[in-house]
């Protein structure tokens, strides 16, 4: 099997993952992929893999590069699992196998350089407004306080644009401590839960205990 792998190009791979285990997929990708490449670029695709999505500018900051653009595009274009994900290729994204081999060097590696790159990226995204990876990323690094910030100021569109699951989604990866910190994020997320008949959230959200009826029958 590894023999056979080694023989493959990475485009080839692809359109026969299925006929791989694990294991072998994993040391193709470490002997016959990673090891061959330039260090520079190791680095950079290891930096990288964390990412769901990807552009030159996180790219540019997470592996502290200028040219990501012509990265990505190199890589691309050599069918290294990196596939644009929109027409004008700003947006890149790695083969899942890929980046989850990349991801557990970095992180059996360097555990704390890959939190520090969560939080890298975490501020990136909060930065440009793209919420919802700002939260992944946040909630990757454990830095739940800065996650409870992202979805205080997130929460009021995602309420008014009806995305209450969404909202409940990221309220889960929270301690309710850290949402009753934030007066309005709590109001928002009591709102959300409420529509959503989530009933043992709400009252953990709002620090009630017992089994009485206390939202009365009109809601429940």
């Amino acid at each position: 099997f590894r023999l056979g792998l080694a023989r493959m190009s990475p485009a080839d791979v692809l359109k026969e993952l299925d006929e791989y285990r694990p294991r072998e997929l994993a040391d193709y990708l470490t002997e016959c992929v990673l090891d061959g490449l330039a260090s520079d670029i190791r680095i950079f695709l290891q930096r990288t893999s964390l990412l769901n999505r990807m552009n030159a500018q996180i790219c540019n900051t997470l592996a502290g590069r200028s040219d990501s653009q012509s990265v990505l595009s190199r890589l691309e274009k050599q069918g290294l699992f990196v596939n644009a994900i929109d027409e004008g290729h700003v947006w890149f994204r790695y083969h899942s196998l890929f980046a989850t081999q990349l991801r557990e060097q970095l992180l059996t590696e360097d555990q704390a350089r890959f939190r520090t790159l969560h939080r890298e990226a975490a501020a990136w995204f909060h930065a440009n407004g793209i919420h919802d990876d700002a939260m992944h990323h946040a909630v990757s690094a454990n830095d739940l306080p800065f996650a409870a910030d992202i979805l205080e100021e997130w929460s009021d569109k995602l309420v008014s644009d009806g995305e209450l699951s969404i909202a409940e989604r990221w309220y889960d990866c929270l301690p309710a401590e850290e949402v009753r910190k934030r007066p309005a994020l709590q109001r928002r997320t009591a709102w959300a839960l409420a529509f959503l008949r989530q009933h043992s959230k709400l009252k953990t959200l709002m620090g009630i205990s017992g089994n009485e009826d206390w939202l009365g029958s009109d809601v429940a």
